[in-house]
């Protein structure tokens, strides 16, 4: 197959578990409800269809695109098991005032629900537990969620395009050289472990077009330099695992170029209001001669208070680099009402507690839109929106 027909990718699997008690059971059947009455996280991958935008934990730098693959545990074959035995002990061992008390306040039906439930998933556990059983399309960005209605273990979750579920899955023991699969719910995989893994699949399954065309994406930011970064690190195969990444291979190069000439870039900046430390901002960088803070994130979806932490670093008295040839040293800082926030999408502007021309995930100006000139653009939007 010809490159043209690849799509460069990072790829991870996800654990899919099962709760612990019949009361965490009941709590995922409820939180499943919007689908229908009794659906487990399983029936949900399972029973996917692509209208029904749906949420599944996966690494914060996972974006649109990206691949998940779904490992259920070993461990759930005997705990559904035993979940689905004490199910109906309880409700063989009621008594006839006690049922009908359940019957009375609408209980009974529930239990069948959930005695039901576990039946059916008993019989999926038996075929799919120890297994990579399905894998899917990441239909956008990774964002931070605080809610308790989402799938197992992690608060960071994509939206899904495509479930593909295999009619052989693969087993641990099969793939074990390759990855382990630990405690954390998501484990990532890299260019090896990702092919292999297709070839294995692929032996006893036909491939959805999604995964056939899958290759990994490759970090080449070594040969970064101050002339090329926008040819690499806004190209829109790149991808960053690490928030260090955005610093080192493209914040610092576009920040070079945004920044009043023979000016230096100061990292690390405690930050001083009415007399007392607020927080530490990433960068400070002089604009038409005044200091403006700059903050740097892997993905900003996934932050539950990005507006926050930029409200210690704006309408500062001062602030003091901890990095670099001024570390020590305190610099005033005067009408600096705007901050600059990088993530993975692009360039952001934050000023009085909101966005500016812009919202998280939609950047003022995307990555892949960044260059040289585009330094100068930046310097010049400041410049008319914010500094007097």
């Amino acid at each position: 197959m010809s490159n043209d027909n690849k799509e460069m990718v990072q790829a991870c699997i996800t654990t899919v578990g099962f709760p612990e008690t019949l009361d965490g059971v009941r709590k995922m059947l409820v939180k499943n409800e919007y689908k229908g009455k009794g659906k487990t996280d399983l029936d949900i991958l399972i029973e996917f269809d692509s209208p029904d935008k749906i949420k599944w934990t996966a690494l914060r730098w996972m974006t649109q695109g990206d691949i998940l693959f779904f490992y259920h545990t070993k461990g759930a074959k005997k705990r559904v098991a035993n979940l689905y035995q004490q199910a109906v002990d309880g409700n063989t061992q009621k008594n006839t005032l006690a049922y009908l008390l359940e019957w009375t306040l609408g209980l009974s039906s529930k239990n069948k629900t959930l005695v039901h439930a576990l039946e059916r998933t008993l019989a999926l556990t038996n075929r799919y537990s120890g297994t990579i059983f399905a894998c899917a399309k990441i239909s956008g960005k990774t964002e931070y969620s605080a809610s308790d209605h989402q799938h197992f273990g992690s608060k960071y979750f994509a939206p899904l395009e495509q479930v593909h579920v295999f009619a052989v899955p693969l087993p641990l023991d099969r793939f074990s050289d390759l990855v382990t699969i630990g405690q954390a719910v998501t484990t990532p995989l890299y260019s090896r472990q990702l092919d292999g893994i297709k070839n294995m699949l692929a032996q006893e399954n036909r491939l959805p077009n999604f995964l056939s065309k899958a290759e990994f994406s490759g970090l080449s930011f070594l040969n970064v330099t101050h002339e090329n970064w926008p040819t690499i690190s806004c190209a829109p195969e790149t991808r960053f695992i690490y928030e260090a990444q955005i610093r080192i291979y493209l914040l610092d190069h576009l920040l070079s170029g945004i920044k009043d000439k023979g000016t230096p870039l100061l990292e690390e900046c405690r930050c001083v209001r009415n007399g007392k430390q607020t927080g530490s901002a990433d960068y400070f960088v002089k604009l038409h001669d005044v200091w403006v803070p700059v903050e740097a994130k892997l993905n900003i979806l996934t932050e539950r208070d990005i507006l926050d932490q930029v409200a210690k670093y704006i309408n500062i008295e001062s602030f003091t680099p901890t990095k670099g040839k001024y570390r020590g040293k305190s610099f005033a800082v005067h009408n600096a009402a705007i901050c600059l926030v990088m993530d993975q999408s692009g360039v952001y502007a934050v000023s009085e507690g909101d966005f500016v021309q812009c919202r998280p995930g939609m950047p003022i100006w995307r990555r892949e839109q960044l260059n040289h000139e585009t330094a100068l653009e930046i310097r010049d939007w400041v410049k008319v929106h914010f500094l007097p």
